[in-house]
């Protein structure tokens, strides 16, 4: 097994991901699924008792937390702030409690749902109502424009 494989072994174990790691075992080494289990097991007790794992998996999961929190809390703060100017309301103000709101959400997601391709689309979905609302805020500017 090359270091390249143990070092993806690691970082899948580290940000809780045991069949990726499993996966990887076993197309490295070309074992059969249930000794590859055994064998990620191995690894990962031995993973735990090394200096730092507890930092190192918050670390992981705050990543990716972020990775995910943070575009969204991006879209949706847009959303409110033309929300916010469509309906003369105090923009920063509002802006910022969506953005902070979003962003907590959006962490929640990523924690929730395991696999990160997965809350990355339910992350998507969330993102594109975002753009939906900045759209419709939008037009409601436009309509009480031209009324």
């Amino acid at each position: 097994m090359h270091q390249d494989q143990l070092l993806a072994i690691r970082v899948y174990l580290l940000g809780g991901r045991f069949p990726d790691a499993v996966d990887v075992y076993s197309t490295a080494t070309g074992t059969d699924r249930r000794e590859a289990v055994e064998a990620v097991v191995r690894i990962h007790d031995g993973l735990r008792t090394e200096r730092g794992y507890r930092f190192k998996v918050l670390w992981f999961h705050l990543s990716k937390s972020l990775a995910i929190g943070v575009p969204l809390a991006l879209e949706w703060g847009v959303a409110a702030s033309l929300w916010a100017w469509a309906l003369e309301m105090p923009v920063l103000k509002t802006a910022r409690w969506v953005f902070v709101a979003s962003l907590l959400f959006g962490m929640l997601i990523a924690q929730v749902i395991k696999w990160r391709p997965h809350a990355g689309a339910a992350g998507s979905i969330y993102g594109g109502l975002a753009v939906v609302a900045a759209v419709a805020a939008l037009v409601v500017k436009l309509a009480r424009w031209i009324l």
